[in-house]
């Protein structure tokens, strides 16, 4: 069985109540997915360059941010969006 048939069989699989899950998940799967994108941008390698005084205040501004509360969990977010279990 390929890869396919067996995501197939899964979804036929699932009870009707978490359907609407599914496809969350699986269109949010196939938006970060962006077959599109060139292979030159998605085959390139990470940034090699130091990082800028500017670069790192912004991590310690979201450091901050995130000891604040001023940021959204990853737990919420999936709450929101019906992905939580």
């Amino acid at each position: 069985m390929t890869t396919r048939e067996s995501v197939h069989r899964l979804v036929d699989d699932l009870p009707q109540d978490e359907l609407i899950r599914a496809e969350r998940v699986l269109a949010a799967l196939l938006a970060t997915a962006d077959a599109s994108l060139p292979p030159a941008l998605r085959d390139a390698s990470g940034d090699d360059e130091p990082e800028t005084p500017e670069e790192r205040a912004a991590v310690e501004k979201a450091l901050r941010d995130v000891e604040q509360g001023r940021t959204t969990s990853h737990g919420d977010v999936k709450r929101r969006w019906g992905l939580a279990e």
